[in-house]
């Protein structure tokens, strides 16, 4: 029986699975019951099968109530709160770790030694190495200067100039010698930058920190040392700078002459003198300069200190952070003590002149000092 294109059409849709009632009807009556011939093959009903089961599917997503907006609202209100309630204990978490400190009793600060750790060496391309006087091996740099049992030696033959900079670490004291001759004794927590040879009209170096000098004498070409915004300059001397950023930054002159600059100021100095950076300008004055390079003998030395800057001095070697004292304490303290000496003798000799500090700990166990109320 020849299928007309509206019966072929409508044989089509029931295949791809998208015929009304009406067409559907309409084809089973004009194939009748008598028609032998099956409507569809096994293998177009699997084709129309899986069709019709697409098309369910996609029906079902389509047809698929929107989502309640108050249930939605109420979700979200329950993880933001959840988020905050995690967030909070990290939060705390962090700063129980960071920010509460708890007080040591004396057996525990009678373990705290000074702070030791390895001087280093960086250069300009951030390559690291560290000074060592113990490890006994030889380290040549690219033929330039030599590590020698911890020490640099300077190849005078070499044309190529490095920049160095040495770091001492909190607890340490470190003498270097430079390339020139001169000798530098740099004090716990302290940064010098100079060359593997000196070469221009002067010797220039920079310091952060604190260092004595002994300067190997070259009328030729002076030496100056740069640090802040101020400028030592000598032929061949014995000085001393401290130039922490924290305190005060004064110079020492032990013996001979030197010349501090700031800006357009310019003062001399004679062995026995000092001067003094307060309040962005320098003052001169005469002290007892020995009392001055005591720490390069390993002593704290105060003179007519606060417990703050006494504190400080503590940090440099016990590695300890600071909770300044605002109370405005108008004492002042002078004294020496050994550095060699743990850090519960040095309190108890500090509180027989009057001054009584706390040691506290938090999780990490990062320590604090404070002046006691």
């Amino acid at each position: 029986m020849p299928l007309s294109e509206v019966n072929k059409k409508m044989i089509k849709t029931y295949l791809d699975g998208f015929e009304s009632k009406e067409e559907f009807a309409e084809l089973d009556n004009w194939f009748g019951p008598e028609d032998s011939m099956p409507l569809l093959q096994s293998s177009q009903l699997e084709k129309s099968r899986l069709k019709i089961r697409k098309r369910l599917v996609s029906s079902v997503k389509e047809d698929s109530p929107r989502p309640n907006i108050t249930y939605l609202r109420m979700v979200l209100r329950i993880a933001a709160t959840i988020a905050v309630v995690v967030s909070a204990f990290w939060g705390y978490r962090y700063y129980a770790e960071h920010y509460i400190y708890q007080e040591l009793n004396v057996a525990a600060i009678a373990q705290i030694k000074p702070f030791q750790d390895s001087v280093k060496l960086t250069f300009e391309n951030g390559k690291v190495v560290f000074l060592s006087s113990k490890d006994g091996q030889n380290q040549d740099i690219n033929g330039v200067q030599t590590i020698v049992d911890g020490q640099l030696v300077y190849n005078a033959t070499s044309d190529a100039v490095v920049n160095n900079i040495v770091t001492t670490p909190k607890g340490n004291i470190f003498k270097i010698d430079l390339p020139d001759g001169s000798k530098v004794w740099m004090n716990a927590k302290s940064e010098l930058s100079f060359p593997s040879k000196f070469v221009g009209a002067e010797r220039v170096v920079r310091l952060e920190g604190e260092a004595y000098f002994e300067v190997a004498k070259d009328d030729e070409q002076p030496f100056v040392v740069t640090f802040g915004d101020q400028k030592v300059k000598v032929l061949g001397t014995h000085f001393n700078i401290t130039a922490y950023d924290e305190g005060v930054q004064h110079t020492t002159l032990i013996e001979g002459k030197v010349q501090v600059e700031r800006g357009g100021e310019t003062m001399m100095l004679s062995p026995n003198e000092q001067v003094t950076m307060v309040g962005g300008k320098m003052r001169k004055k005469s002290i007892d300069a020995s009392e001055y390079i005591a720490w390069k003998e390993g002593y704290f030395v105060f003179h007519n200190a606060t417990p703050n800057e006494i504190m400080q001095q503590l940090t440099y070697w016990y590695d300890l952070k600071v909770r300044p004292d605002g109370s405005g304490s108008r004492e002042r303290f002078s004294g020496k003590i050994s550095k060699q000496m743990n850090l519960a003798d040095v309190l108890e000799v500090l509180q027989v002149a009057g001054i009584h500090f706390k040691i506290s700990e938090n999780s990490l166990k990062h320590k604090e000092i404070e002046l006691r109320e």
